[in-house]
């Protein structure tokens, strides 16, 4: 009988040992449990704030810089005073106004070889005049003096035709004798060579004037 009681109390004795064994272990768990529990939220908030700080921060794109060849000219504005240097410069030429340009050359040049043609022939007529001159003896006696200015052309061949009066002398005797002398001197050979086929009018002042001798 006591026999069996011992028994009983040993059974009931390792059982309860065999009960708080599990329940230690059981209690050493949970803590166990609840850590990894409690450090899986702070991943995922790690994680969230990743994703988060990835959304605020744009991604960097990747640029691609074109090579020097295939790059085109940039041409840069013009400036203000370039635009004016521009707009001030004159416009070039065509072929037309080039023409006109040579032709009103041509003109000039022509013209001024004509009034130098013609300041040789008046020297060459005040020389011959000086020699031709006639004075009327009435005109010595009465001291009449004047300048006539007379009108002249000279042919091409240097005959002296359309001799006539532009200013008179005041005299009529005067103006008379002077175109008289133009007459006597007829001709201008030497101009032929200077006029070249071309007629010219030349205007001719014969002066009268009395000396003390």
């Amino acid at each position: 009988m006591l026999l069996s009681i011992g028994l009983h109390v040993l059974l009931i004795a390792a059982w309860q040992s065999d009960s708080n064994t599990d329940i230690s272990i059981h209690g050493v768990n949970e803590p166990l449990l609840l850590s990894l529990s409690a450090n899986k939220p702070q991943q995922a908030a790690k994680q969230t704030t990743k994703t988060d700080e990835a959304v605020r921060k744009p991604a960097r794109q990747r640029v691609t810089i074109p090579s020097a060849n295939n790059t085109p000219a940039k041409i840069a504005p013009k400036t203000t005073s370039q635009a004016q240097a521009l707009s001030a410069a004159p416009a070039p030429k065509t072929q037309a106004s080039k023409s006109a340009d040579q032709q009103a050359a041509s003109t000039t040049d022509g013209h001024r070889q004509r009034q130098q043609v013609g300041a040789r022939i008046q020297k060459q007529l005040r020389v011959k005049i000086a020699f031709n001159k006639h004075y009327p003896g009435i005109a010595i006696r009465n001291a009449w003096q004047g300048r006539v200015k007379l009108g002249i052309r000279v042919q091409a061949n240097g005959n002296l035709t359309h001799i006539h009066v532009i200013n008179s002398s005041g005299y009529r005797m005067l103006d008379k004798a002077a175109v008289k002398s133009v007459h006597h001197i007829a001709a201008l050979p030497e101009a032929s060579a200077w006029l070249q086929g071309q007629p010219i009018d030349v205007i001719l002042p014969v002066i009268y004037q009395l000396t003390d001798s």
